[in-house]
């Protein structure tokens, strides 16, 4: 039997905090137009993390489209659903395959959306600084999703100006506003500490074995 000779680890994290982070980072991605098929695949991560945490605690999800699909028609569905997400995990089964791109920036948006609405089944309530800009983003670009009636009443009010800027330029004025509070720039601190841990080490000390840095 194989034997873990590992050092003991640095911290532990559990399911909860290992979503916290993929949709937090998700959201930091998507402020700071990055790479899409990067975000892409932490969407997906994300979703397939909180799906299972929910299936094993037995709560039902009104925003669970596979629970309303007929069960002959549910592999059809999670192939198209996952497609670009499996096609950038492998590449043995169709190493010359091409992938169509069907926009996917506004499927990663959508995806963020979902996670958050369902995380807050499993965690409730989930209203971290980082999901707060991310729903006023999404009042901005997607007011149709919202039943609040405050939200699409703000919306309503400034639809004009919103109307008036492009997406760019809307991410830039979440960043500005990002970049001025302490309780996000906390929240993302605390999601980077295993980076953090390392950011002041010398590049010489940061040779040394793994161990020898904890």
């Amino acid at each position: 039997m194989f034997d873990d000779e590992r050092d003991p680890p640095d911290r532990e994290i559990d399911k909860l905090q290992a979503i916290r982070h993929l949709l937090h980072s998700s959201i930091r991605l998507l402020f700071w137009e990055e790479d899409p098929f990067a975000l892409h695949l932490i969407c997906q991560s994300c979703d397939k993390l909180i799906i299972d945490c929910m299936e094993v605690d037995g709560i039902d999800s009104p925003v669970d489209f596979a629970s309303r699909i007929k069960s002959e028609y549910l592999k059809a569905f999670y192939r198209i659903h996952r497609e670009t997400y499996n096609y950038l995990k492998h590449a043995k089964e169709d190493r010359h395959a091409k992938l169509g791109v069907r926009n996917i920036v506004r499927s990663n948006e959508i995806s963020i959306f979902l996670n958050v609405a369902r995380f807050n089944l499993l965690v409730n309530p989930f209203w971290t600084a980082h999901v707060r800009y991310f729903l006023g983003y999404t009042n901005v670009v997607m007011p149709n999703f919202f039943k609040d009636k405050r939200m699409n009443q703000v919306h309503l009010e400034n639809q004009k100006a919103f109307d008036a800027i492009s997406r760019s330029e809307a991410l830039a004025l979440m960043r500005t506003a990002i970049l001025a509070d302490q309780e996000f720039l906390a929240e993302k601190q605390e999601d980077l500490a295993d980076v953090l841990r390392l950011s002041t080490i010398r590049i010489r000390d940061y040779k040394r074995p793994l161990a020898s840095h904890s």
